[in-house]
């Protein structure tokens, strides 16, 4: 069942009120409508708004009075005016509002910051399940794509049984995450899970870590030693890169899962075995098998249910939760205060085609946590080469029939960024001008002639009945 989310509107205009109730007429909305400060506070004070609509001006307050009333209660504010006044933006920004819009406005342009906002809170959801996760010492499964959500209901089953399982995907996609899933999805760190890299180690080796040995049974072996296969009695064995193990070893691996039962090196003892076996591999098993390179029979007997974890790149809609969950989980590695990230910046990352995938990602965050002494992180702060894309590109242009005026819309378009500027930067030219990269001198001549309102006198009050 989707979650509801509560939506309180502050507006004395009622043309407005209607045509904001009109837009948002969906089931996911449970929406109240107040047109004074007081109606609004007698309802905050007793129901929790995920998200307020404000109009700045109202007969017996103003809304900066709203925002403040809500600052602490996790609601989102939108604040709504009737002038373009930088001051009132800057200010709500600094009061913490979720955004600032000047009426009058499109339906469009609300309701698109109204899934923004949507979007923004159940990253912030999701953001406190990942940090109450850390706090008990488990490694959460993060995404919410709907490829990764479908896998963890698999693994969820999975974990119920004792069944083998092929895990498939490129490097870096946490297939070792979902094998611990497996194993135990209330606590990633659950203890009796084994895991073994069968391309890393010679295979004489390998086989001794599997199977073990008996004493004396090559030059070297002083004692008995337990394999893997015994040491997972009761838990889970995970055979990474099992594209790679040798033929050799794939004959035996095969025997141990048909017979349930293995010999450890140099001994005829018979040891039975009662663990799950999970396998994984970035390698296309069935090329392997044409190339004479694995086992068709083996594939088929690890293969009963599959799993397949998409690359980054396919499913970026997991990033925001990434990026959130690695900047808390580093924070508290290196003993750093909570780092928050720029929505640029995750747009941008957004756009990056992450060949190391979700371990590419982690090592970013990590390195912009260790070395950026800064309390947000923005997009001066990537690596050159994640801002090898031009982020406008992704922007969708559509060239009206009869034409459009093109210098009127750049001069529009530069407008928003310069207010966007110095909101990001709370009125400071300096700083404005340094993310716009042009001199302090442009920036002042450029306000001027754009006539961007920045006086801190109030506004009189007016009645924007026509703002649709």
């Amino acid at each position: 069942m989707k979650k509801q989310y509560h939506i309180l509107l502050v507006d004395d205009d009622p043309s407005l009120i209607v045509a904001l109730q009109r837009a948002l007429e969906n089931p996911q909305y449970k929406i109240v409508a107040t047109s004074t400060y007081k109606e609004a506070k007698e309802n905050y004070t007793k129901t929790h708004f995920d998200l307020a609509l404000v109009d700045l001006f109202l007969p017996d307050n103003d809304g900066f009075q709203i925002l403040s009333d809500l600052q602490n209660t996790n609601t989102l504010s939108i604040m709504l005016s009737g002038h373009a006044d930088i001051d009132a933006a800057i200010e709500s920004t600094k009061r913490g509002a979720f955004h600032f819009i000047k009426k009058p406005f499109h339906l469009k342009e609300l309701l698109s910051l109204v899934d923004k906002a949507i979007n923004q809170i159940d990253l912030k959801t999701e953001n406190t399940k990942l940090t109450a996760s850390l706090k008990n010492n488990s490694i959460p499964i993060i995404g919410n794509s709907p490829q990764i959500l479908q896998i963890l209901e698999l693994a969820k089953k999975l974990s119920e049984v004792n069944t083998t399982t092929l895990i498939t995907g490129k490097n870096g996609t946490g297939k070792e995450l979902i094998a611990r899933y497996i194993h135990n999805p209330e606590n990633l760190k659950a203890k009796n899970f084994y895991a073994i890299n069968c391309a890393s180690l010679p295979p004489d080796l390998l086989e001794s870590n599997l199977f073990g040995h008996a004493k004396g049974s090559f030059t070297g072996a002083d004692r008995d030693r337990k394999g893997l296969f015994e040491l997972a009695t009761g838990g889970t064995l995970l055979l990474d890169e099992i594209g790679d193990m040798p033929l050799n070893l794939q004959v035996k691996l095969l025997r141990v899962l048909q017979e349930k039962e293995f010999s450890p090196l140099g001994s005829n003892k018979k040891i039975k075995t009662n663990l799950r076996i999970l396998t994984a591999t970035h390698i296309n098993l069935k090329t392997a098998i044409k190339q004479k390179k694995f086992r068709e029979d083996l594939y088929y007997r690890l293969n009963v249910v599959p799993i397949h974890i998409s690359s980054l790149k396919k499913r970026t809609s997991d990033i925001p939760l990434l990026v959130h969950y690695f900047l808390t989980k580093f924070a508290k590695q290196y003993d750093k205060p909570k780092t928050e990230i720029h929505i640029s910046v995750i747009k941008q990352l957004m756009t990056h085609h992450w060949p190391g995938n979700i371990r590419e990602l982690e090592n970013l965050i990590e390195r912009l946590v260790v070395l950026q002494n800064t309390s947000v992180i923005l997009l001066k702060h990537l690596p050159s080469e994640y801002l090898n894309k031009n982020e406008y590109c992704s922007i969708k242009i559509n060239m009206p029939k009869e034409g459009l005026d093109l210098k009127n819309h750049i001069l529009h378009y530069e407008t928003q960024w310069i207010i966007q500027a110095l909101k990001m930067t709370e009125g400071n030219k300096n700083q404005a001008a340094k993310l716009l990269q042009m001199n302090r001198t442009t920036l002042i001549e450029k306000i001027k002639k754009m006539q961007i309102n920045t006086s801190i006198s109030k506004p009189p009050l007016i009645s924007p009945s026509k703002s649709l």
